[in-house]
């Protein structure tokens, strides 16, 4: 059962990175970042690569915003400046749930 949470990159016994509800990635950190092309920050800087304080593009809410990929990540988009816009938190969850998309 063990070897089942290990990284799937043939040779590599790093442990799957974890997405923090019971349920794992396929890769461990090292080759999740190498896969999506993503930089993560420390445990003290992670809530603001998550969110970020700019007015939300389809609302206009400006507090705590969620930062959405408009090329999704099993596409290739990763967090880059132009693929990235701020949603509210109800927004970003709409957009997903009801499956719309911005032009």
């Amino acid at each position: 059962m063990v070897d089942n949470l290990k990284c799937r990159v043939d040779g590599c016994n790093n442990n799957r990175l974890s997405r923090g509800n019971g349920t794992y990635h396929i890769y461990c950190t090292k080759h999740h970042k190498q896969k999506y092309g993503m930089v993560y920050a420390s445990s003290k800087d992670k809530r603001k690569r998550a969110f970020s304080n700019d007015e939300c593009v389809l609302c206009g809410w400006s507090g705590p915003c969620d930062r959405h990929r408009l090329e999704m990540g099993k596409d290739g988009g990763k967090y880059i400046k132009g693929n990235v816009i701020s949603l509210c938190p109800n927004c970003h969850r709409l957009l997903h749930l009801r499956g719309l998309t911005i032009k």
